[in-house]
């Protein structure tokens, strides 16, 4: 069932409060990186902490498919309170494919070439009524043209217009013997799940770069988390403390040569280049040494290619603990 924002939001507030500071009660100072890109899955650069509201969705969803797929199975007809974004983020996961007409709704539901007739003639969908939107079966509407019936709206140009788009569309369609499929477009079986719901919510996102390669990586979780926020740049060195506005301690602290940002720090210092060469060359990786103008991502992910696959995970390891 679909929870209170209010009480989402509690939730999500304790969530914050163990993972920044491992209390009760956070502010937002500590909060290193926003929430929404914490919530992320791992390959796009989050901790994979799930999204309350999104998961909740891909839970209610179910009862979307089971109504539409098995409308005689007990709690198939569960009702709860319409959620227009579920319906509509259901409606643009499922492809109906059109066998004896029982089961697909003839205005609603995409069975003309994975299209419902609501998007391809809006207008026209706008002069049926409610109820013979939501109730008109295939099996009924199909045989005789009997879906003219019907239309009892205004017969404006617009709809007059679209009108002879499904005839077209519609004529060589007959009906067969097989029972109708719904294909669930966010699973290569074609059945629903709500796991493959959840990922589907975050489609069209970009990943962050290394991301992917951080959780990989064989090191312990406290160094994956520690390089996952140089991937952000949420690290507090000097430079950003004066960004702030906050107290900070001026120069890099190991070479006292220029500011303390985080790529010079970890990669660019002098300090830090000697010891990424001495620890580089005992595996013999010492062409491999970074320069000043590298940034510690872009140096690891480019260097980790000249490695041969059987030691990559060793490197990559390598370069975290180090890190």
């Amino acid at each position: 069932m679909k929870l209170p924002c209010w009480d989402l939001k509690a939730m999500e507030k304790i969530m914050k409060a163990f993972l920044w500071h491992g209390t009760e009660e956070v502010k937002n100072g500590k909060c290193l990186v926003a929430w929404s890109s914490v919530q992320r899955p791992l390959e796009l650069g989050g901790l994979g902490i799930q999204d309350l509201t999104k998961f909740g969705m891909a839970l209610r969803l179910r009862w979307l498919w089971r109504h539409k797929t098995e409308p005689d199975r007990l709690g198939s007809t569960f009702l709860f309170k319409k959620d227009a974004a579920l319906s509509n983020f259901f409606k643009a996961s499922v492809e109906a494919v059109l066998g004896d007409g029982t089961l697909i709704k003839f205005w609603i539901d995409p069975w003309i070439q994975g299209r419902s007739i609501e998007n391809l003639a809006p207008s026209l969908f706008r002069a049926v009524s409610t109820r013979n939107r939501n109730h008109c079966l295939v099996v009924d509407a199909l045989p005789h043209t009997a879906w003219r019936r019907d239309i009892t709206g205004a017969l404006t140009a617009q709809v007059l217009l679209e009108y002879t788009q499904p005839h077209q569309l519609l004529d060589g369609i007959s009906l067969q013997q097989t029972p109708d499929r719904f294909i669930w477009r966010w699973n290569p079986k074609g059945e629903f799940s709500s796991s493959s719901a959840y990922r589907a919510m975050f489609l069209g996102q970009t990943a962050t770069f290394g991301a992917k390669e951080l959780w990989q990586t064989r090191a312990p979780n406290k160094c994956r988390f520690f390089v996952w926020l140089v991937l952000y740049g949420r690290v507090w060195t000097s430079e950003r403390l004066q960004r702030h506005g906050l107290r900070n301690s001026g120069p890099c602290a190991l070479c006292s040569q220029a500011t303390e940002y985080l790529d010079h720090l970890l990669l660019s210092c002098v300090f830090s280049r000697e010891v990424w060469f001495k620890v580089l060359r005992t595996n013999g990786w010492h062409h491999l040494a970074p320069t000043a103008e590298d940034t510690l991502i872009d140096w690891w992910l480019r260097s980790r290619k000249r490695v041969s696959r059987e030691r990559r995970k060793a490197f990559d390891s390598l370069v975290l603990l180090v890190s």
